[in-house]
Parts: C-alpha cells; structure tokens; sequence
C-alpha cells in the first residue's frame, strides 16, 4: 500500500487485523461481514500487492451503501478512481485507516489528489 508517495508493506494479518478494527469501530460494520483469515490466499498475495477481490468486496459489497467511504482516500469517488489509484501506485486508504497500522503511518500522505 501506499502512503502519500511512499511505498510501505506490512504482513496480512497485521493488515487485516487493522481493516476489521477500523470496519468495525469506525463504519459499523457487523461482525459476520468481516474479512476472515483466509480471505486471500498465498498465491493471492504473491505480487505484493492488495488482491483485486480484496477491494472490489470492500467497494461493492461491504460498502455499497455507505455515503462516506472513511475507509478510502478522500479523492476515491468510483471504484474505477480505487482502481486506478492502485494501478498507479497512489494512496488508495485514507490516512485515519492507515494510522492503524501503527507507529510511522499516521503522517499525513504527500498525495493531495
């Protein structure tokens, strides 16, 4: 993933552990729509990046209905922004999800668009 203009990695389940806290604490989201350990799978996580069907569930499914998509950076409008924002290696979270994640993440992302 993406912070401003940096590149950052961390482990799945850190990750996940992270997304479900902030799904739950911040966009209420029920528990039983929650990702599960085994979501993705190695060979999803190969390239090194977030998997397609991580972000489309989140998007499409989890929260379809949510008029503020806190989750996702503020220029995020579309699933095609997401997409696109991804493909170009910009951030695609929002800067209050990625201060989840822990210390050294909470600095406010360089990417203003």
């Amino acid at each position: 993933y993406v912070i401003g203009s940096a590149k950052k990695t961390t482990d799945w389940r850190t990750f996940v552990q992270a997304l479900n806290g902030f799904l739950v604490s911040d966009i209420k989201v029920d528990e039983d729509r929650l990702i599960g350990p085994r979501f993705v799978d190695e060979q999803d996580l190969e390239d090194g990046q977030l998997p397609g069907k991580l972000l489309i569930y989140l998007w499409d499914d989890l929260l379809r209905h949510h008029q503020d998509k806190a989750l996702f950076h503020g220029s995020v409008r579309t699933y095609g922004d997401l997409d696109s924002r991804m493909s170009q290696d910009k951030q695609v979270f929002s800067d209050e999800f990625l201060a989840l994640l822990g210390p050294g993440y909470a600095e406010k992302g360089e990417d203003a668009e």
